[in-house]
């Protein structure tokens, strides 16, 4: 039996060499020859400016790092996170294997602040489906991309939510209903926003 792992290089690993030391690091600590899937985190690096003029360099040298480790079979498949479709389009250009997985980040939102609640879990529309289909709004928000072929990791500890989480294959949302979840993509952002990075 396989068992599926997934890791992400960090916002602090981009650059020449450094996303391939992450990588064997994470293969010594799991005590792994190799791994399912590799992703790049995020667009940016850690420690520099969204606008830092050599975030892209840096993005092409990580890239470049993952293509080795691909074709030395240390990573069955690689790809990257939170990339807007501007850093794709930057990276397709310029990269000898395409990316095998976009992963989205943060599916349901985020809580900014403990007294703050998560907008997009609160949200009217997401909400009025919700009440439509009788599923709790994170449900609807999975079923929205899954109904979509996109790929989410719901996280939690919560024994009861990861239950519900299973729940998504359950029902199915109207072409209405995902229009106006698709809706909610105009330039609302619900977590860390990578618009900004160059």
């Amino acid at each position: 039996m396989t068992k599926f792992v997934k890791l992400s290089n960090g916002p602090k690993d981009h650059g020449k060499g450094r996303c391939r030391d992450a990588c064997l690091g994470s293969l010594e600590k799991l005590g792994l020859s190799d791994i399912d899937l590799y992703l790049i985190h995020w667009p940016g690096t850690q420690g520099h400016a969204p606008g830092d003029a050599g975030n892209p360099t840096r993005r092409l040298e990580s890239w470049r790092d993952m293509e080795q480790l691909y074709k030395q079979g240390k990573c069955r498949a690689i790809g990257v996170s939170n990339y807007t479709e501007r850093h794709l389009t930057e990276l397709l250009d310029q990269c000898e294997i395409a990316p095998h997985v976009l992963q989205a980040y943060s599916s349901l939102g985020t809580t900014v602040s403990p007294e703050q609640k998560n907008k997009l879990l609160h949200d009217e529309t997401v909400l009025s489906v919700s009440k439509e289909v009788n599923r709790s709004p994170a449900l609807v928000l999975l079923r929205w991309a899954v109904q979509q072929s996109i790929g989410v990791i719901p996280k939690s500890t919560n024994l009861e939510h990861i239950r519900s989480n299973l729940e998504v294959f359950d029902f199915k949302l109207t072409n209405g209903q995902m229009d106006k979840l698709t809706s909610l993509d105009q330039q609302h952002h619900y977590c860390w926003n990578s618009e900004t990075v160059l």
